[in-house]
């Protein structure tokens, strides 16, 4: 990909590979890896800083293993939701303003088509 620098008021901005919208990073192709990957490496900080929590003699508990692998599952549960809740947001926006162009364009075509019947008689 091609990288494109502005310049304004002296300030540089440099184009990047990815953009954050909504709180979800997406590429130029619309492909969520790249958020996927954030997510998944948050999950891992949680999962290493609790390991560090716990005992390293003697290994894990069953509960602690437990407790481990719930807040990492929590942590990606989070970051699922967070992200249906904005696109599930967005999509709804995207489908009123394309109703209302349907409308908007039917109601165009029904006074066009009055206006030829009335040519025609």
């Amino acid at each position: 990909m091609e990288e494109i620098t502005l310049t304004m008021d002296k300030h540089e901005i440099v184009s990047q590979p990815t953009i954050k919208f909504l709180g979800i990073t997406t590429d130029a192709r619309l492909s969520f890896k790249n958020h996927l990957k954030i997510d998944s490496d948050k999950a891992a900080k949680i999962a290493a800083a609790l390991s560090r929590l716990m005992p390293n003699v003697g290994g894990l508990t069953q509960k602690q293993r437990l407790l481990l692998a719930k807040e990492v599952q929590e942590s990606n549960y989070k970051n699922v939701k967070r992200f249906k809740d904005r696109f599930s947001k967005q999509m709804s926006r995207y489908e009123d303003i394309i109703e209302e162009n349907e409308k908007m364009s039917d109601n165009s075509s029904e006074s066009e088509d009055e206006d030829t019947d009335t040519k025609i008689h």
